[in-house]
C-alpha cells in the first residue's frame, strides 16, 4: 500500500506572509498539500505558483476557481485529473472545492481541498457531496476549512479538518494548531 504524507493548512494564519507559508510547508515535507486561503486576487496563479515553487511542490489545482483552496503535490505524485467549482462568486468571502484525481505507484486516489460559504445554508454542503461523489470509486482524502464535522456520512473524520474514505488507513494525524495539520495515511493498491 503506498503511504502519503498530507497537509493541510490555513494560509490566512501567516497574514500574507507567503514566503513564511512556503518554508512551513516545505518543512513539512508533504507528499500532498491543500492550502485554504490561497492566493485568489490579482495574480493569484503566479502567487500560487511562488508558494509551491519555495516549498518545493508543484500546483494541482485550485487558486481562485476553486474557492482560494490549492491543491500542491510533489513529482513523485503522478497528476491524472483536476476539476473545481466555485460556491460563491464573492472575491472577499470565496468557496469552493478543488478536487484532483492522482496516482502514486500505480494506485489511483482523489484529493479534494474545500472551504463553505454562507450564502445560502446547505447549498454549498450539496455541491460538495456532488463534487466528491464524482470521484467515489477512489479512495479519497478531503480537506475543510473550518469544520469537517457535517461531513462524517463521507469517511471518518480526523482533527475536523480531514475526512477519510474508508478505504484510507490512517496512520497518524497531528494537529500543531489550529490551522496546522498533518496526516499519514495508506492508499489501497489497486
Amino acid at each position: 500500500m503506498p503511504s502519503l504524507r498530507l497537509l493541510s493548512v490555513d494560509a490566512r494564519s501567516y497574514s500574507g506572509d507567503r514566503a513564511g507559508l512556503a518554508a512551513a510547508i516545505g518543512a513539512a515535507a508533504p507528499q500532498v498539500a491543500f492550502v485554504h486561503g490561497a492566493p485568489h486576487l490579482a495574480r493569484w496563479r503566479s502567487l500560487s505558483a511562488e508558494i509551491a515553487r519555495h516549498a518545493g511542490l508543484v500546483v494541482v489545482g485550485g487558486g481562485r476557481v476553486g474557492g482560494a483552496n490549492l491543491i500542491l503535490s510533489t513529482l513523485g505524485i503522478d497528476f491524472v485529473s483536476a476539476a473545481d467549482t466555485l460556491f460563491t462568486h464573492n472575491p472577499l468571502k470565496p468557496a469552493g472545492i478543488s478536487v484532483a484525481r492522482l496516482r502514486r505507484s500505480g494506485t489511483g486516489f482523489a484529493v479534494a481541498a474545500a472551504s463553505l460559504g454562507t450564502a445560502a445554508p446547505g447549498t454549498d454542503e450539496a455541491s460538495l457531496r456532488r463534487a466528491v461523489s464524482d470521484v467515489a470509486e477512489l479512495p479519497l482524502v478531503l480537506s475543510i476549512a473550518g469544520s469537517a464535522a457535517n461531513f462524517a456520512d463521507l469517511g471518518r473524520v480526523a482533527a475536523d479538518r480531514f475526512v477519510f474514505s474508508a478505504t484510507v488507513s490512517v496512520t497518524s494525524v497531528e494537529r500543531r494548531d489550529a490551522a496546522f495539520v498533518l496526516a499519514e495515511v495508506e492508499i489501497p493498491a489497486a
